[in-house]
C-alpha cells in the first residue's frame, strides 16, 4: 500500500465524526492541545476581530483533521501537540507549521498546483484559511475529507469531519505533495 492509499484510507476512517456525538474520537483525532489548555469542541467556532486582535471561541478543527489523518496514515510528524517543535519556529497555529513543514521537506508545491489523492491542501487566506485532505477525484470535481465543517443544528453546530466536493480549477495556496513529504521526512531532523 503505498503512502498516498494510506493516507486516503486514514481519511475515510474518520470522516463523518462529529464533536457533538463521538467527541473522544474526535479528540483522539485532533492529538494533544497546548500545555495549559484543552480543545474546546463543547461550542461553535467563531471568531471576530477586536480592537485588531482576533478573539475565538471554540475550535477551528481543519488543520488538526489533517495532521490527524497524516499521523494515522502513520508519518511521524515533528510536531509537539499541533505545534512545531523546533524552539526557532515561532508559529502557533497548525496551519503555518504544515506550510513550515511542507517547505522544510521540500514537499510544498505553489499556489495552483493540482492536488491529487492523498495530498493536503491549503486554500483560502487569513480567517478564511482552509486545510483538507484530498481522497479522490470525479472528473474535475475534487473530493476531499475536512476537518473544521459545521454541523446542523440537531449536533448544535459545533465542528465535524465530512466529505467536501470542490469543482476544479479553484484558487490553491498550497498542497503538500504526501510522496515527497513521507520521501524526505526523515531529513526534518537535520534542520538547524
Amino acid at each position: 500500500m503505498t503512502i498516498r492509499d494510506r493516507i486516503v484510507s486514514a481519511a475515510h476512517e474518520v470522516e463523518g465524526l462529529r464533536a457533538a456525538t463521538d467527541e473522544p474520537a474526535f479528540r483522539s483525532l485532533l492529538g494533544e492541545p497546548p500545555k495549559g489548555s484543552k480543545w474546546d469542541l463543547s461550542q461553535p467556532f467563531s471568531c471576530r476581530k477586536v480592537d485588531g486582535k482576533c478573539q475565538t471561541k471554540g475550535v477551528s478543527t481543519c488543520g488538526l483533521v489533517a495532521v490527524g489523518i497524516l499521523r494515522r496514515a502513520g508519518l511521524k510528524l515533528p510536531f509537539v501537540g499541533p505545534y512545531w517543535q523546533w524552539p526557532r519556529y515561532e508559529g502557533l497555529d497548525v496551519v503555518s507549521a504544515l506550510s513550515k513543514l511542507g517547505t522544510v521537506t521540500e514537499s510544498r508545491r505553489p499556489a495552483g498546483a493540482m492536488p491529487m489523492p492523498g495530498d493536503v491542501c491549503c486554500i483560502g487566506s487569513s480567517l478564511a484559511t482552509h486545510v483538507f485532505t484530498v481522497v479522490d477525484w470525479d472528473g474535475a470535481t475534487m473530493i476531499s475529507v475536512d476537518g473544521g465543517q459545521v454541523d446542523d443544528a440537531a449536533h448544535r453546530y459545533l465542528q465535524r469531519v465530512k466529505v467536501c466536493r470542490r469543482v476544479w480549477p479553484r484558487p490553491v495556496v498550497w498542497v503538500i505533495d504526501s510522496e515527497t513529504l513521507w520521501a524526505n521526512l526523515e531529513a526534518v531532523d537535520a534542520y538547524p
